[in-house]
């Protein structure tokens, strides 16, 4: 990618009342803490109830764009919190190098892509820790527009792979979801540092977008992409920059795309996103595609980089991400204080 990115992190969901959906009492706590909703977010994916979709989504307060808690209202006694940031994966190798990008969506668990910690043909290469906060590589603490904050690296307690990841097709269902070793708040002198930003899950992309994600790649909406991925397009000269990277791509499907996706069982699973101008490229694997919501005022992760064309930026070549919506049963399901 070759625009420079403007800020250290990305932005988080945020859920946060004072009553429950029956109007009783309650405190806010974290959404797989309240028994209440824990069920309901499970099965209104699982079912595709919309009704129920909107019922939760009635509780979002604030998230994309401040440093609020991941809170519902609950049955007291339940507090908690949950945050969401940029993150960079450090495998461990002769010697350690940051490897992959991921999207942090829960005090202890970070988002990324399953090839990025599953990878057969590097089979002497262990995931040894994560880190938050980064901006520029070759400095810490980062400055940007006045503002200094130091990295935070965290390490990894436990690697979930998504079980159907390449049983059906090579890349299939690439997604993993990594527990860290320590809370993120327990790493951090306050609650979040003001480069460590919270970012949106896509619960009810109709009403957060005003369009499905079909509709979306049909009207050529634009995503946000980042991550410290080669900024040269030629495969054979890798440039790997010190600094955050950021480009805008098109949210579309090309012929390219089409081909990409026929190999794979269930199409929905993946988006593509690019061939105009800048894209993704060797290194950004893992990182987050993002979109704004209609009302300009909060950023979602709709998908994680996972496959791309072998030179970058070569127009009418895109790359293929996850679909996070359509993984979001086997995320919630997965996910534990």
């Amino acid at each position: 990618m070759v625009v420079r990115w403007g800020s250290a992190g990305l932005l988080s969901v945020w859920i946060k009342a004072w009553q429950t959906p029956d109007s009783a009492r309650g405190t806010c706590t974290k959404v797989h803490d309240c028994h209440a909703l824990r069920g309901l977010v499970n099965s209104a994916f699982r079912n595709k109830r919309p009704q129920e979709v909107s019922l939760l989504r009635q509780h979002v307060d604030s998230c994309g764009f401040d440093r609020n808690n991941l809170t519902v209202c609950c049955p007291m006694p339940f507090p908690g919190v949950a945050q969401e940031v940029m993150a960079e994966l450090k495998q461990l190798g002769e010697r350690a190098a940051w490897h992959c990008g991921g999207v942090l969506i829960h005090p202890r668990y970070v988002l990324t892509a399953a090839h990025c910690v599953s990878d057969p043909n590097i089979p002497n290469l262990s995931l040894v820790g994560v880190r938050l906060g980064e901006l520029d590589l070759s400095t810490n603490p980062d400055c940007d527009r006045g503002l200094c904050n130091s990295v935070v690296d965290v390490g990894v307690e436990q690697v979930l792979v998504h079980p159907e990841y390449n049983k059906d097709c090579p890349a299939c269902h690439d997604l993993a979801l990594l527990r860290l070793n320590r809370p993120v708040e327990d790493l951090l002198c306050v609650s979040l540092s003001s480069w460590i930003y919270p970012i949106c899950l896509p619960l009810d992309p109709e009403e957060e977008f005003g369009a499905s994600i079909d509709a979306l790649q049909a009207s050529r909406d634009m995503g946000l992409i980042g991550g410290w991925g080669s900024v040269s397009g030629d495969p054979f000269n890798v440039q790997l920059p010190t600094v955050l990277q950021k480009a805008l791509v098109p949210l579309l499907r090309t012929p390219f795309c089409d081909a990409l996706q026929q190999k794979y069982p269930d199409p929905s699973s993946t988006l593509c996103a690019g061939g105009e101008g800048p894209g993704t490229c060797k290194g950004d694997s893992g990182g987050p595609l993002m979109i704004d919501n209609r009302s300009r005022t909060r950023w979602y992760v709709l998908g994680i980089t996972s496959k791309g064309p072998r030179a970058c930026g070569v127009p009418n070549t895109q790359t293929l991400f996850t679909n996070v919506h359509h993984h979001l049963p086997w995320i919630l399901s997965n996910m534990r204080p």
